[in-house]
């Protein structure tokens, strides 16, 4: 978390995760889902909750998939908050995704369109069937190293995201197109920094001089009269 070099290439590796997490096309809407769900984390992870939760009415307004944060929030303070403020505040956001839900379906009552198509026979022949086994397993690899090298030094917070992608994933599988990986937007940050910590680590950028935030001028003279005075 006190890294610099986790604050220079995050932002650059998650502009090429956004490119490739929108292969082969985007919807208008992907942006502001990546936007609002990071806000909401941060919100999350400060205990804002006042700000979180208007970023969460404006995450469930622009897509419902916002209930995987819904999903995170509940798993994350679970044992971190007393009873009624977790209860209160679960029960808000249940509030809040049941209103604007209910409200799109009034406001689109004339063209419904179907909701929450089943799309599995189409993602399965058109996606896990059709990739080679040998490269599945390459990506898998590479994945669980990325995501978990150095496991202990992670921080807790993006660790329990993790819990998020098996239900994505089953999501993507049953409602999702093949090759959709757009997505898995409402989750992305949370996965990406896990993986940069790995990278910065293995790398050593971390503990590059480089990257080392400089000594304030105060700090270095007064540890130079320190030193002098024990002599």
């Amino acid at each position: 978390p006190l890294s610099m070099a986790m604050a220079c290439f995050a932002p650059v590796f998650g502009m090429l995760l956004i490119s490739s997490f929108s292969y082969p096309f985007q919807y208008i809407y992907d942006i502001p889902v990546l936007f609002l769900s990071t806000a909401c984390y941060y919100y999350m992870l400060k205990r804002r909750f006042t700000a979180y939760l208007l970023m969460f009415a404006l995450a469930c307004l622009n897509k419902e998939s916002a209930v995987f944060v819904f999903l995170f929030f509940g798993i994350w303070f679970f044992n971190k908050l007393d009873k009624r403020s977790y209860i209160n505040l679960l029960l808000l956001q249940y509030l809040i995704y049941a209103l604007i839900r209910i409200g799109l379906v009034y406001l689109y009552s004339e063209s419904p369109g179907e909701y929450l198509k089943n799309h599995l026979f189409r993602v399965l022949p058109g996606d896990v069937f059709t990739t080679s086994q040998f490269d599945r397993i390459i990506t898998l690899a590479v994945m669980f190293f990325l995501l978990t090298y150095q496991w202990a030094k992670k921080p807790a917070f993006l660790k329990c995201g993790l819990w998020l992608l098996p239900a994505m994933y089953v999501a993507y599988l049953v409602y999702g197109m093949p090759h959709e990986y757009r997505v898995f937007f409402d989750v992305l940050p949370l996965p990406l920094l896990l993986c940069v910590h790995t990278l910065v680590e293995t790398t050593g950028l971390a503990r590059s001089p480089f990257f080392a935030p400089p000594r304030p001028i105060s700090s270095t003279l007064m540890a130079g009269i320190d030193h002098d005075s024990r002599d």
